[in-house]
């Protein structure tokens, strides 16, 4: 890859501070593609899978062998089968690719790197296949394709071609090695979408990603290896499946192999044997990667020759097996899955579907990109023009060929994968019409989407938080702890959320996602507090658990006050909320300017005015540490990063550079305006106090009008701050009841009191996150006063419109004289579905509020 395409996939053009505009990052991100296989990600219906070994006698097979053979099968299809998606995915042998790479003073692909190599002597063969017992297969071949088309016949054409290059013209491969499998989907529809396996019980390929955005940071090679941008890697099998074992099982029974009805509903289990459930890993960050499955049923089974087997409902359906190929950015994630599915114990699988199967053909292979293969870059067209049914080799509408059920109405989606496609592959008309996410803000939505359906597969109960004094003692001496301890309950309370906020809440011990392994062998799950993504604008995380769920507090009460407190209905997760926190003093003074004005109210007070002040400064540095600890975050994941994983590097130095200032310094503009808001809103509810977010359009308006000023900000920027915000609200959601936990502690002011417990059912998945927009200015104007309507007022409807997440719950303030525009816009929201925005009459109200104080 030249200097030349690695800046044109990572420098787009600025605003006036330098900052890259939302429509230049779309574009460029989009410009990967030109350098991507043609074809690589398309599930065709029908695919023809061949593997070649290099011939010993013959002539050399070499890149430049490859390179003549590509291109001629590139013309070829297009001279012959260029209507039906026909296309022929090269991949090369590990061993091969390293041999061309030492030969021509080539960088081996970093995602090439074995994560489980067999010995020292072979870092290239991983040991997962010789662990699995037969159950996978490693040939060592030289060469392998998956040849793909709408029409079986275009296949086996393009197979003939390539054998006759490569055998004849060539010479370069063992002609008696040849090794071919022809393999259709069993669907009967007539534009094949929707097939079946395993006896056409469960629809192919369910769980792949199905949009562009999820496929480039998943399956393709992108600026973290910028030689190979646009490669990827592939783990082919030829799987036969023992239908003697598993026609022998109920049909629930074959359910509970793959952990899925026949109707594609996931079964709520325990559990953990599954295949669903030993296919899905996570990363080091918590993050599940996913990988492309392009498995296709290949023959008919012989089971159904059986009388016997015919007796257990063996038929016409079954087939022989499945030819699987998963697509993946590193070899490592591929390998990881497969350990998974092996399990601790070399020899057996823990994946109960696996255990049905045993490949004879197969391995991992490196599919590089145009450029490594010398071909010209595939013309892909430009982003917001292209139409992706005619995507070079690939109709994108394959790729969602499983979601049929849509709203009438174009606004509301029914899951999350036909969301993404759908707007991930709007062009033209059509985006000016629902004006979709940028790429930055699906992609984050991706990651949610993804954890929310993490919590079908993982527990995520995470560890109780300590004691107060635990902490303490490893910060001070037991007479500075003792000390504190005797401190009134207000400032042992600050002691508390200080060391919370800065410490253990944003801490790697405590705050991390997903889960690890300690040293007893068993696992333990992070409270998912302390993570960032590098794509990320706004950062900081709220607690996994809602207000049905309960909280996780540090308790900081001493032995005396238990039993008072236990009659009382009080502890350390007595918090109300259930308020509107003053941010507009926030934004004014910054954290530093609170901390410097609480701090002076203190030494002007005595008693419990005085150590109430104390408290609440404690409070405040919490906060400014919490602020400090992402900073320090955002600069740890950049020297993970690559040298060319420019644009990452640059989005986490400016995370860190504005949590370090806003640790002090009030904002300056919208973005560390909308990050100190949801800094403070995170860090309340982290300790506790369940609090809404308030007037946020009246909050933001003053900074989004500098910044245009100033030319900071367009429109775009300005609503994918905001579309940002909106994630960081939504971004826990829990659905399955069984791996929620619940931790609701006595004393809950906010949901529990003398009752006990509050019952968990709706109060699941709320967490207080009332964001309100419009109305009228909150002035001593006279009369109705003035409307309150403004771009940030769009912006948030536009939010609640485009992004379907439950959090936050937005309420629009009606007037008479509310422009025709906010009118529209809202109705467009409620039609996306959520009931978002509420619809709200402060006028029907008005006398209310008189008679209960308010002044007139």
């Amino acid at each position: 890859m030249t200097d030349s395409t690695i800046d044109r996939v990572s420098v787009e053009f600025k605003l006036s501070d330098g900052t890259t505009t939302v429509a230049s990052a779309d574009e460029h991100s989009h410009d990967i593609w030109e350098h991507v296989q043609r074809g690589l990600v398309y599930p065709a219906p029908h695919a023809l899978f061949a593997t070649f070994w290099a011939s010993a006698e013959g002539e050399p097979l070499t890149r430049a062998v490859l390179s003549r053979v590509s291109r001629a099968v590139r013309d070829r299809i297009h001279e012959r089968h260029g209507s039906t998606n026909t296309t022929a995915v090269v991949g090369v042998g590990f061993q091969r690719w390293a041999q061309w790479c030492a030969a021509e003073g080539m960088s081996l692909p970093k995602g090439m790197a074995v994560l489980l190599p067999i010995s020292p002597d072979e870092p290239m063969v991983s040991s997962v296949f010789e662990r699995s017992g037969n159950t996978f297969a490693d040939s060592g071949g030289d060469l392998w394709f998956h040849i793909k088309s709408d029409d079986p016949e275009h296949c086996k054409a393009v197979f003939e071609y390539l054998v006759q290059m490569l055998v004849e013209e060539e010479g370069c491969v063992d002609p008696d090695g040849v090794v071919h499998q022809a393999a259709s989907t069993k669907s009967r529809r007539q534009d094949k979408r929707g097939g079946k396996v395993v006896g056409c019980r469960f629809s192919e390929n369910l769980n792949n990603p199905t949009d562009p955005v999820t496929m480039q940071r998943h399956v393709i090679v992108g600026p973290e290896d910028p030689d190979h941008i646009g490669a990827a890697f592939v783990l082919a099998q030829r799987f036969h499946i023992n239908w003697e074992h598993v026609l022998d099982l109920s049909e629930q029974g074959i359910e509970d192999l793959v952990g899925r009805t026949t109707g594609d509903l996931l079964i709520p289990t325990r559990e953990e044997r599954s295949h669903i459930k030993r296919a899905r890993v996570q990363d080091d960050s918590g993050n599940t990667t996913p990988v492309l499955r392009l498995g296709l049923p290949f023959g008919e089974s012989t089971a159904v020759r059986k009388d016997e087997l015919r007796a257990k409902n063996a038929s016409l359906r079954d087939e022989a097996g499945i030819y699987f190929a998963a697509y993946s950015r590193s070899v490592q994630v591929l390998e990881t899955i497969m350990h998974r599915q092996i399990g601790d114990e070399s020899g057996f699988m823990s994946d109960r579907l696996l255990s049905n199967v045993h490949s004879d053909l197969g391995g991992f292979f490196y599919v590089p990109s145009q450029d490594e293969l010398d071909l010209e870059p595939v013309g892909v067209g430009a982003f917001d023009e292209v139409d992706w049914a005619r995507f070079p080799g690939v109709n994108w509408n394959r790729l969602d060929r499983h979601f049929d059920q849509r709203s009438a109405n174009g606004y509301m989606f029914y899951n999350h994968k036909d969301y993404l496609f759908r707007m991930a592959t709007m062009s033209g008309e059509d985006r000016e019409i629902h004006r979709p996410p940028s790429r930055r803000v699906l992609g984050l939505l991706a990651t949610t989407f993804s954890l929310w359906q993490d919590n079908w597969y993982f527990e995520r109960t995470q560890e109780e938080t300590r004691h107060l004094e635990d902490y303490l003692r490893n910060r001070f001496d037991e007479h500075q702890v003792q000390q504190i301890m005797s401190l009134p309950v207000v400032e042992r309370m600050g002691w508390a959320i200080k060391i919370g906020l800065g410490e253990v809440f944003a801490g790697h011990d405590y705050g991390f996602r997903g889960r690890r392994r300690v040293p007893d062998g068993n696992w333990v799950h992070g409270a998912n507090t302390y993570s960032m993504h590098p794509w990320e604008l706004i950062v900081g995380a709220m607690p996994d658990l809602g207000l049905g769920q309960g909280r996780y507090v540090i308790d900081y009460s001493r032995e005396d006050e238990q039993l008072p407190n236990f009659f009382l209905g009080l502890s350390a997760a007595s918090g109300v909320g259930h308020v509107v926190p003053g941010f507009d003093r926030a934004l004014d003074l910054g954290i530093g300017g609170l901390i410097e004005r609480v701090s002076a109210k203190a030494d002007g007070a005595d008693g419990e005015q005085a150590s109430f002040y104390r408290g609440v400064v404690l409070a405040l540095e919490g906060v400014r540490d919490h602020c400090r600890s992402y900073a320090a975050l955002a600069l740890e994941l950049v020297d993970g990063l690559g040298d060319d994983e420019r644009a990452e590097r640059a989005n986490l130095v400016a995370v860190a550079e504005r949590m370090n200032r806003l640790a002090e310094e009030p904002p300056t503009t919208m973005l560390e305006a909308a990050q100190l808001i949801f800094t403070l809103h995170s860090c309340l509810h982290l300790v506790g106090e369940p609090t809404a977010v308030g007037r946020l359009d009246q909050l933001l308006y003053p900074f989004y009008r500098q910044d245009i000023a100033d030319g900071l900000l367009d429109e775009d920027r300005a609503q994918e701050i905001i579309d940002c915000f909106w994630i960081k609200l939504g971004e826990k959601v829990q659905p399955n009841r069984m791996n929620v936990a619940d931790h609701q502690p006595w004393g809950n002011l906010a949901m529990g009191g003398m009752s006990g417990n509050y019952p968990q059912g709706a109060a699941n998945n709320q967490w207080v996150q009332q964001v309100t927009v419009g109305g009228t200015v909150a002035d001593d104007s006279s009369g109705d006063g003035e409307p309150a309507y403004n771009e940030v007022t769009m912006l948030c409807l536009r939010a609640a419109r485009r992004l379907p997440l439950n959090a936050p719950c937005l309420s629009l303030r009606t007037r008479s004289d509310m422009p025709e525009e906010f009118v529209q816009e809202a109705a467009k929201a409620v039609l996306s579905g959520g009931a978002h925005p509420i619809l709200l009459n402060p006028a029907e109200r008005r006398e209310d509020y008189f008679r209960a104080g308010c002044k007139r």
